[in-house]
């Protein structure tokens, strides 16, 4: 699952392979223009949180892929303080 939390421009969530097997995640974070950089910022057991800077007031597209397999329907809405 995945939880999001507001930090200024600094957007966080939270990735949680908690049940699934080992594996490889990655993270691809769009706004619609750019494609924005992700950075692992904590790593304890199976979660992982994930920061990245927000620029635009728009729909971000952040795509979740786990041992090649893509985790859909993530879309969330940042205001750009």
């Amino acid at each position: 699952y995945i939880v999001f939390e507001n930090y200024f421009n600094q957007k966080l969530f939270l990735v949680d392979t908690t049940g699934a097997d080992e594996g490889n995640l990655e993270v691809i974070i769009k706004d619609g223009y750019d494609t924005l950089k992700a950075q692992l910022l904590k790593r304890e057991k199976r979660k992982f949180e994930i920061g990245f800077m927000c620029e635009r007031n728009m729909k971000h597209e952040i795509q979740v892929i786990f041992n090649g397999i893509q985790i859909t329907g993530i879309r969330k809405k940042f205001p750009s303080n």
